[in-house]
């Protein structure tokens, strides 16, 4: 049963945390996408919010309403169905990319740290398809799965105080992209000019959890011609997403 593989943690009085053991990979984050979607679409459980992560999923409740223990006698309804729980179809986005010069400053790093000429760094991040998993460490920074392991490499040991907005990084074993320009730590290898995150829209986050992300290379010129359409919202996000079945 799912219940006897996670743990139940206190997080005050108004939500608790499910832990999925301590390794970070596809099979657990699907356990925990399941949950996610399946406490999401019951209503009246008194159930405030839910924020998954690779393998977690901290459940905010009201406890005027509901208990704790009330909470978990109902993932325990769900639990013997979940394996066979159909997840919603996911969208596939395409990130356009600029690895070269100021683009990518840590380029070149990555690729001494490991052995290799820039272009096999290029050749490897780009040829993967990577699952959005969470967002942080500021809103709509979106935690990749599936980096190759190749391409695996320690956060700067001094972070920037500015990461320019649409910068793309690698810390460790994981990928992903700064929504706007904040503090940073990663490797910056690239940069794009799409906008990921809109406060001013419906949904700000336009990558969903458990939608997948691919990056595709462009050259600073054409960088250069989406950002303009991009400032004055003649490049709609829309027209790099594929939904999938």
């Amino acid at each position: 049963m799912l219940y006897e593989k996670f743990k139940v943690l206190d997080c005050g009085d108004k939500a608790i945390l499910l832990e999925f053991g301590d390794k970070i990979d596809l099979k657990t984050f699907r356990i925990v996408q399941r949950l996610f979607q399946a406490l999401r679409e019951r209503e009246n459980l008194g159930i405030v919010e839910t924020v998954p992560s690779y393998r977690s999923l901290l459940i905010y409740y009201n406890p005027i309403i509901t208990e704790v223990q009330d909470i978990i006698e109902k993932i325990r309804e769900i639990e013997n169905s979940l394996d066979d729980y159909e997840l919603k179809s996911s969208q596939l986005i395409k990130i356009p990319i600029v690895y070269d010069g100021e683009f990518g400053p840590d380029l070149e790093f990555v690729a001494d740290y490991h052995r290799v000429t820039t272009e096999t760094i290029i050749k490897l991040h780009t040829e993967t398809t990577y699952i959005n998993c969470m967002y942080g460490f500021v809103p709509g920074f979106v935690l990749l799965l599936g980096l190759p392991p190749e391409l695996e490499t320690p956060r700067k040991d001094n972070p920037r105080l500015k990461v320019p907005a649409g910068s793309v990084g690698i810390g460790g074993a994981q990928t992903g992209v700064y929504p706007f320009e904040s503090p940073g730590g990663w490797q910056l290898v690239g940069r794009t000019p799409l906008k990921l995150f809109n406060l001013n829209a419906e949904t700000p986050n336009i990558v969903g959890i458990g939608d997948e992300i691919r990056f595709e290379q462009i050259s600073q010129e054409e960088y250069f011609s989406i950002l303009k359409r991009v400032e004055k919202n003649q490049e709609p996000i829309e027209g790099y997403i594929e939904r999938k079945k």
